[in-house]
């Protein structure tokens, strides 16, 4: 839980900082608090959990890792944006270091909504029987359905007589039956 709690820290301080120093107008920095918002979204429901599993453990340490170098690079991406001497364009390095915080976000996103998703310990089958009065009227409509196909499958049947009847009619009373 404590590691739940200190990634959802780290992504409300990364989301306040980019909001501060409106920094949503470059294209790198807008996805970055896309990204950092969904896992803020996806992290939401762990601080609820009494319980992590080792799989979610270890996403969400993956997850802390890249979002503290991305902080950092967001220091240092500002920083250099507010110098006199880059006050037009950020050095280059700022910016492709984001760009690689983003590429391992969106990998690690992947990661961290898979160990939330599937459940890796199951702890059994639960069981749920019926009440009397539902099984019993299941037995009946059974039943039910039997006797219908018994009757329609009696009232489909041709008789012998209607067949011997169709017979005389279409081929006549003797028949020779011809082997070759």
């Amino acid at each position: 839980m404590e590691v739940a709690d200190c990634v959802y820290k780290l992504t409300e301080t990364i989301i306040d900082f980019m909001v501060d120093h409106d920094s949503l107008t470059c294209m790198t920095i807008l996805q970055l608090y896309n990204l950092v918002s969904q896992i803020q979204n996806i992290i939401t429901p762990l601080l609820l959990r009494t319980h992590l599993n080792g799989y979610q453990k270890e996403c969400l340490l993956d997850v802390q890792a890249v979002l503290l170098s991305t902080q950092r690079h967001l220091h240092r991406w500002n920083e250099s944006r507010s110098r006199r001497f880059h006050a037009i364009l950020p050095p280059r390095s700022a910016t492709r270091e984001l760009n690689e915080n983003r590429e391992l976000l969106i990998l690690r996103h992947a990661s961290l909504m898979a160990a939330v998703q599937v459940a890796t310990h199951i702890k059994g089958y639960n069981i749920i029987s019926p009440t009397p009065s539902i099984r019993q009227t299941v037995e009946n409509k059974s039943v039910l359905n039997l006797k219908m196909k018994v009757k329609l499958a009696d009232a489909d049947q041709v008789s012998l007589f209607e067949a011997d009847q169709f017979w005389k009619c279409h081929y006549g009373d003797e028949v020779s039956a011809q082997v070759s």
